[in-house]
């Protein structure tokens, strides 16, 4: 990622070539969503993803991920952004319960003028533990 914008896959296969022509289209391409839930490593579990109240709950357990639109979030990608595609926003949770083949090997945050700040290393928040 760079700016806000998905940049490339890093991964092969089926699924990993189909998301890299999908961030070709800027609308897509944008982070319109990040969240960093908790709730799994408290005991909860996934909901069967039946609706749209499952996949708000989901959302609290673990990384949280959307592609796409972020005006309705207080972002600024709306419809107009999409060239390629019909507009959406498209959420993942990186949970190992919910998405087994894939696995969050390190998440980091950059801010300018800083060093970079490990979140989640091999499946599990690192941000929490003692220095």
């Amino acid at each position: 990622m760079k700016k806000n914008r998905f940049t490339k896959v890093l991964t092969t296969g089926t699924q990993s070539q189909k998301e890299a022509g999908l961030i070709l289209d800027a609308g897509y391409a944008n982070l319109g969503e990040l969240g960093w839930g908790v709730l799994s490593s408290l005991g909860f579990h996934p909901l069967s993803p039946s609706n749209d109240a499952a996949t708000l709950a989901n959302e609290k357990l673990f990384l949280h991920v959307a592609n796409g639109l972020s005006k309705h979030l207080g972002g600024t990608v709306d419809a107009s952004a999409f060239t390629l595609m019909e507009p959406t926003h498209l959420d993942a949770v990186y949970l190992p319960a919910m998405q087994p083949f894939v696995s969050v090997s390190e998440a980091r945050l950059h801010f300018e003028g800083k060093p970079p700040l490990t979140v989640i290393r091999d499946n599990r928040y690192v941000i929490f533990d003692a220095n």
